[in-house]
């Protein structure tokens, strides 16, 4: 019995360290997605470890980022902020609940709730990112000349995986939830 409590003590240990390393490099994500959203479209800078989101979605545009004038590429970097947010948003939820796992809080209400927030906004990043396809290329394209102005909208089997998986993770939160209530309820009857 003794070991048992003893393995047990490693492995909540270990869950701590773990928690607080993910929760470290979380922040980290949030504040340098935030801050190069702006910095990559404005400027159209190529950071090799920054996911640029103009790149991906709206690869069939050819329009050339360069000759844009400054105030037509932060117009699209305002448009193509709510998608950055939520994703950051996504990620402070996953911050908080790692913030729990190091308190050793596991399957608490507080916890089936960050995993639900996580779901929901990193659901509303990607619907969001289709829907924002259509002012984003829009904002590209409204100074090309008549014919050449093009509003778009596509759906990669990337985004319909992530709308599956957040969408997993949002029942696996409410799960957690109901049988978290339903743990209390049991440990006020007894």
């Amino acid at each position: 019995m003794l070991t048992l409590l003893i393995r047990m003590e490693v492995v909540m240990n270990k869950i701590s360290k773990v928690a607080q390393f993910i929760r470290f490099y979380l922040w980290i994500y949030i504040v340098i997605s935030l801050v190069f959203h702006f910095l990559s479209r404005a400027y159209y800078l190529h950071f090799p470890w920054f996911d640029i989101q103009l790149d991906r979605n709206l690869a069939e545009i050819s329009v050339d980022f360069f000759r844009l004038p400054l105030w037509q590429r932060l117009l699209v970097a305002f448009v193509a902020f709510p998608k950055t947010l939520l994703k950051a948003l996504a990620a402070w939820n996953l911050a908080k609940l790692m913030t729990c796992y190091k308190k050793e809080e596991y399957f608490t209400e507080k916890t089936s709730r960050c995993l639900q927030y996580v779901g929901i906004f990193a659901l509303s990043s990607e619907v969001g990112e289709i829907l924002l396809q259509i002012p984003e290329t829009y904002c590209l394209t409204f100074r090309n000349p008549v014919g050449q102005r093009l509003i778009s909208i596509s759906l990669s089997d990337e985004q319909i995986t992530s709308i599956i998986l957040s969408s997993v993770i949002i029942l696996i939160g409410w799960v957690m939830k109901k049988a978290a209530i339903f743990q209390k309820k049991a440990a006020e009857t007894i």
